[in-house]
């Protein structure tokens, strides 16, 4: 049968080879694993008789599903809207250089590399785990379905406005995540119809974990001290920084208003080398 990919395999396999065993003690079939190192991403489940193979098959589908909703295996795709465009991105950058230059934001132990790269401001719609061919052709074909019903809903250009600063927790002398709010520019609540309806879809086809159906609050991220982590050396802590100047001084940072020219089904940690975002499985355009 068709398998997801080696980082599931190390979870369905477990530590020294234990999930495995269960899994073939419980079903009477060998279950057959290819190398790590190996493209091809079939596993064989064999077996003296054919119920003994279905059982082996169904105990490795559970097994699947299981990992799927581990938090040991993290998201790789995400729906997003992007926001970079010339103007946006020239007032990030004069933002970002008025804080890193600034003397007096020093002592505040925010590291330059925690902040966003200017080309991949986008909102978050939902995370995803799509570790299959399967799966991500699904999510493929899904948004092409959906494109007709999300125009019709829209019926013209859907605009929002970025202005004004946040901070994820309560304590601004702590701080891990730093976001812009994010203002509908028109009458209706399109923008989050139109999310809650991908939400909807996406979990009603099995695309979605079921502990991340929820109303999805949509922020447009300017600093994540996990960027700087993710720089460092391995092993290295996730350092909060002191934004209360930061907040004191820029809270009004406003980066204009942005039409929303598509929901991209982005991959997490792959960029496009032509525009700079993440890399692309699927796009719906909006307009």
């Amino acid at each position: 049968m068709k398998f997801a990919n080696s980082r599931i395999s190390s979870i369905q396999i477990g530590r020294g080879g234990s999930a495995k065993k269960q899994m073939e003690e419980a079903s009477g079939a060998q279950i057959i694993f290819p190398p790590q190192q190996q493209s091809r991403n079939v596993v064989q489940v064999k077996g003296k008789s054919r119920a003994a193979v279905c059982k082996g098959c169904l105990r490795l589908r559970l097994a699947i599903d299981s990992a799927l909703q581990s938090r040991l295996l993290d998201y790789n795709f995400f729906l997003s809207f992007p926001l970079a465009n010339p103007l946006s991105v020239q007032k990030f950058i004069a933002f970002r250089h008025a804080v890193t230059s600034d003397t007096a934001f020093s002592a505040s132990g925010l590291d330059p590399s925690s902040f966003m790269t200017p080309e991949h401001l986008h909102l978050t719609i939902a995370m995803l785990k799509l570790y299959s061919d399967e799966a991500r052709y699904r999510a493929q074909m899904l948004l092409k379905k959906l494109q007709p019903q999300i125009l019709e809903l829209l019926a013209g250009p859907l605009q929002v406005h970025l202005q004004g600063l946040e901070i994820m927790n309560d304590d601004p002398s702590s701080i891990d995540v730093l976001y812009l709010q994010v203002h509908e520019v028109g009458p209706g609540n399109r923008l989050e119809q139109l999310c809650e309806k991908l939400v909807q879809e996406f979990a009603s086809n099995g695309l979605l974990s079921p502990q991340d159906i929820r109303p999805v609050k949509l922020h447009a991220t300017v600093i994540n001290t996990r960027y700087a982590m993710r720089k460092a050396e391995a092993g290295a802590q996730r350092q909060q920084f002191d934004g209360r100047l930061l907040l004191q001084k820029l809270s009004s940072l406003d980066l204009g208003v942005v039409t929303l020219p598509a929901v991209h089904l982005s991959q997490r940690g792959s960029f496009d080398k032509e525009t700079g975002y993440y890399s692309s499985l699927a796009v719906m355009q909006l307009n």
